[in-house]
């Protein structure tokens, strides 16, 4: 299984109950989305699986008892839901973006509203925003700075958006808000050593076990 993955505090992807504490994963696994649950007591449920085109990185968030879950194909930018029931809307709605301008995609709850991040090169990101009748937004610029941007996280604090990026020097980091009126801060920078290539902001996960694939 391919080490690309989505963590939300979800209920699984199965049509199972939820309990507070419980954890979604995602995975890429080669043209098929691997989904399981890990539970509030460190069992996992198996993996189950949604066939889907070549996949790009996936991203997940949990808003209002539904999970969002965004990737993209070579093609397209897709949006599937998990409902409570545990069916799936594999057609969910998406903001307009044509083939060549996909990128990396990121989605966090703003406010109790997708907000979609979408990062075509090391210097150049947009956001988008679902209204309340279901459409987007028109995309737009989130400032990065000066310094190219390897790998780039979302999250929110209520209405206050925030971006967390991977300098391409791998020693520092890019901090920029938006604020609930839809004012962007500068970027910030906080050099931490040595890091990774890819970067996520989330609970973490126990290692007393691991799910089984099915």
């Amino acid at each position: 299984m391919a080490a690309v993955l989505a963590v939300s505090m979800v209920p699984a992807a199965q049509a199972t109950p939820s309990m507070a504490g419980d954890a979604q994963l995602v995975a890429v696994e080669g043209n098929t989305l691997a989904h399981t649950i890990r539970y509030a007591n460190g069992d996992w449920q198996r993996f189950g699986h949604l066939d889907a085109a070549t996949v790009g990185s996936p991203t997940s968030v949990f808003i209002k008892g539904e999970e969002h879950l965004f990737f993209t194909t070579s093609t397209a930018l897709e949006h599937y839901v998990r409902h409570v029931d545990g069916t799936w809307d594999l057609a969910a709605s998406v903001p307009t973006v044509t083939a060549d301008e996909l990128g990396a995609v990121n989605v966090t709850s703003l406010d109790g509203r997708l907000a979609l991040i979408r990062q075509v090169d090391r210097s150049s990101a947009w956001l988008s925003t679902q209204l309340a009748d279901g459409t987007w937004s028109a995309w737009e610029t989130a400032p990065l700075g000066d310094l190219p941007i390897r790998g780039l996280t979302v999250t929110s604090n209520g209405g206050t958006l925030r971006l967390v990026g991977v300098v391409d020097d791998d020693k520092n980091i890019m901090l920029v808000n938006r604020s609930p009126e839809g004012v962007w801060s500068s970027p910030t920078y906080r050099t931490l050593g040595v890091l990774g290539t890819s970067l996520g902001i989330g609970a973490r996960a126990s290692r007393r076990s691991a799910p089984t694939s099915t």
